[in-house]
């Protein structure tokens, strides 16, 4: 093998490896996102249920205030 085809040989293996990297680094891009969009959804979820607990002490309140009528 001469000088040229070992140069041209690592040159493509180290173009395959930059490229297996960029797809890793896509896929953790993806990964992040999704784990983004489920941390938001979590936090909407939180939020629902706090206000679903304040409408329930609401409730209850006014249910204790009849009672004692």
């Amino acid at each position: 093998m001469s000088g040229r085809d070992a140069v041209t040989e690592a040159d493509t293996d180290t173009r395959a490896e930059i490229q297996a990297v960029q797809r890793v680094a896509q896929r953790l891009r993806e990964g992040v996102t999704n784990v983004s969009d489920a941390m938001a959804a979590d936090a909407e979820t939180v939020q629902q249920l706090r206000g679903q607990v304040v409408a329930n002490k609401d409730g209850a309140d006014a249910a204790q205030q009849h009672v004692t009528e």
